[in-house]
């Protein structure tokens, strides 16, 4: 179980993010495909799984924010070995309006 002060900072910014947007983590959980669980910890600043660039964009797209302020709290912020898992194969960093759509139904 990884928790730094780096998490913290990623937590942090998701709760502010959720709570600004009034979006549940129930809501986005299921939106951008991990358990409620997960979130939960996330927002404690607690990541049992690092999470991949194809998972920071869909949070990205998600809240509607630029992929860069999601980089600045949780990828920048972690170790270079977490940094690199991170940027390994991204297939595609993208969802288009109909995958968008689908997901906030």
């Amino acid at each position: 179980m990884l928790k730094t002060e780096a998490r913290s900072r990623f937590g942090s910014w998701l709760t502010f993010q959720l709570r600004s947007r009034d979006i549940s983590i129930s809501k986005f959980a299921t939106r951008i495909g991990r358990s409620y669980k997960t979130v939960s910890d996330w927002l404690e600043g607690i990541i049992t799984q690092r999470i991949t660039v194809d998972e920071l964009v869909i949070i990205a797209q998600t809240l509607n924010c630029p992929i860069t302020e999601i980089m600045t709290y949780y990828l920048l912020d972690s170790s270079l070995e977490n940094q690199a898992y991170a940027m390994m194969s991204v297939e595609r960093p993208w969802l288009t309006a109909a995958e968008r759509q689908q997901r906030f139904v």
